[in-house]
């Protein structure tokens, strides 16, 4: 008989197995839905965006221009003034977070916001950036659109109530969908999500990536058509020597990148000491200066596509040119977002970047017409090479450039620039351009790489499987025995099959009147329904239950519904299983 009944007790755990692997997968299934979703919203946001930015180009340089036309030059810092009456206005009541680039938020939600982002962000966002860039101000959209889409990913599942863990992977699935959609690179949107946003590459997190940001680029092409996002002529690498010229185009993007990220950031310190003038009148006084420069370069207002074509096609070869449009550049940018304006830094750092390489890349032709290919080539390496070091994505910028240019021949320049300049960055500043505005605020983040860690530790590998458990009809005598014994406040509760009932912790005990307090039942005094944890959750969910509730000590059960208890994890275990993790894994400091 006893043969018989554990016969039928295994196959009721199979059976259990069974389900947890068939609910485990339609979940997956589940996610893998809503991350299509998310990337379908995120294209047809990229696709809203678009035009809202042709719209407002059309509403600056016709009607309002029109009507200005009398002042002359002068027109266009009036121009700049009016975008930034309206932008200030809009984030400073509706929205403060779409104020600057954007990138910066989206990874402070991430990091210390649970992944929640306010859905009127997502709004206020596409309106203040069409607004700046087409009023005139330096900004691209592909910073906006990262968070638009993160935007998306959030609200889609604050919607759904989906848990903390997997609302950060949409926040990220909706930042690479918009990336993807922008740039029509959907491998280099999901490895940006992966490299910038979260700085994990983990592989279930990448293949939910991988599908919005699939769909988005897919939703991108059939409304705005399957165009590159730059129209680049074919290069190759004219002669091994070459080389080493490109070596030092990526020593120089890597200190530019450094003055771009520290001028953005001295400039928003600027604007800030402005404290007699209101906030949401700030982003005007940056009109008027972004404006001013305009007059004189008008290659550096808007996002400049038309320029940074030109340049990539070795149309604009001229070295002292393209060097000042590069520093101009720089200036109008940071004015424009240090300032309070709203748009991307993404694509004014390949505005740079490609300035950067056209001018060197001329002087060395010059030099070496035999040995070196034209300045289009050395634009095309020193944008990849600016982008990622100012954003700290060297894996981004090279398989988005290799995207974009369809072109094998010239990965070896790229991979080489791209390196040499992301080290150069980070052997001088632990921060990205997307890092340091929050550094400068306090929050340190350090690339995440604690939050990675609680992320990435399971309850498994920190929990301790040996359990000190009382059954549910004992005496609360011996509990107190048991409390003696072990120098443990309280106990998981059991029932006769193992099966978790309550926890019983000392102060329950201390709530008993102390004449009965003895011989009263467990079962009369253990809190019910207690917070557990299973083995495949992380260390941040059990840290996150454990501080909601006020206590030190979760039970581990084998999963959710059914609660067989299999182990216990406290405090101590979670530290302690944090600092094995750093000791053994932590990065070096370059």
């Amino acid at each position: 008989m006893n043969l018989e009944w554990e016969r039928i007790q295994d196959q009721l755990t199979k059976y259990a197995e069974r389900a947890r692997g068939l609910l485990a997968a339609n979940y997956a299934f589940y996610l893998a839905f809503i991350a299509l979703l998310v990337g379908i919203l995120s294209g047809l946001g990229a696709v809203f965006l678009f035009y809202l930015i042709q719209f407002s180009n059309w509403l600056f340089s016709g009607p309002i221009n029109d009507f200005l036309v009398l002042l002359g030059p002068l027109r266009i810092p009036i121009i700049g003034c009016i975008g930034g009456i309206l932008v200030g206005v809009l984030v400073y009541f509706l929205a403060r977070e779409a104020k600057g680039h954007g990138i910066s938020e989206v990874i402070l939600s991430v990091a210390r916001q649970r992944g929640i982002i306010r859905s009127r962000v997502v709004l206020v966002k596409a309106v203040t950036t069409a607004l700046t860039i087409g009023s005139g101000g330096s900004a691209g959209r592909e910073g906006p659109i990262a968070q638009i889409g993160a935007g998306i990913g959030s609200t889609v599942s604050q919607l759904l109530h989906i848990s903390e863990r997997h609302t950060i992977m949409l926040v990220a699935c909706g930042a690479g969908a918009g990336i993807a959609a922008t740039f029509n690179a959907p491998l280099g949107g999901a490895v940006f999500a992966m490299e910038v946003i979260l700085n994990d590459f983990n592989a279930s997190t990448f293949g939910y990536v991988v599908i919005s940001s699939v769909s988005a680029a897919m939703i991108a092409r059939a409304l705005l058509g399957n165009l590159p996002a730059f129209l680049i002529v074919p290069y190759d690498l004219a002669h091994p020597f070459e080389l080493l010229l490109y070596a030092v185009l990526g020593i120089a993007a890597g200190l530019v990148s450094l003055l771009f990220a520290y001028t953005l950031n001295w400039t928003e310190d600027l604007f800030d000491r402005l404290g007699r003038l209101p906030e949401w009148a700030r982003p005007a006084i940056g009109g008027i200066l972004f404006g001013l420069i305009g007059i004189l370069l008008p290659q550096t207002l808007g996002r400049g596509q038309d320029v940074i074509n030109q340049v990539l096609q070795g149309q604009i070869h001229l070295a002292l040119f393209l060097a000042l449009l590069c520093f101009a550049k720089l200036i109008t940018t940071s004015i424009t977002l240090g300032s309070g304006g709203s748009g991307g830094a993404l694509f004014p750092s390949m505005f740079i970047g490609a300035c950067l390489g056209g001018s060197l890349g001329s002087v060395f032709h010059g030099i070496f017409p035999v040995l070196t290919a034209g300045s289009g080539a050395y634009a095309i390496v020193g944008m990849g090479a600016l982008f990622a070091a100012a954003n700290q994505a060297p894996i981004t910028a090279i398989l988005m450039l290799f995207e974009m240019t369809q072109d094998y021949r010239i990965i070896l320049p790229i991979m080489l620039c791209c390196g040499i300049s992301t080290l150069l960055y980070r052997l001088i500043s632990k921060e990205s351009i997307n890092t340091i505005r929050l550094a400068r605020r306090g929050i340190h983040l350090r690339h995440r790489w604690d939050l990675n860690t609680m992320r990435s530790v399971l309850v498994r590998d920190a929990m301790s499987a040996e359990v000190d458990a009382v059954y549910i009809d004992a005496a609360i005598e011996d509990v107190i025995q048991l409390m003696q014994q072990t120098g443990h406040g309280g106990f998981p509760v059991i029932d006769r099959d193992g099966l978790l009932s309550g926890v019983i912790t000392l102060d329950d005990i201390r709530r008993v009147d102390v004449s009965n307090r003895l011989v009263t039942p467990v079962r009369d005094v253990m809190a019910r329904g207690p917070v557990t944890v299973t083995p495949l959750e992380t260390l941040a969910d059990a840290s996150r239950k454990m501080a909601l509730k006020e206590i030190g000590r979760l039970p581990v059960v084998d999963g959710e519904g059914f609660q067989r208890v299999i182990g216990i994890i406290t405090r101590s275990d979670i530290v302690g299983a944090y600092n094995r993790h750093i000791l053994r894994g932590e990065e070096p400091d370059v």
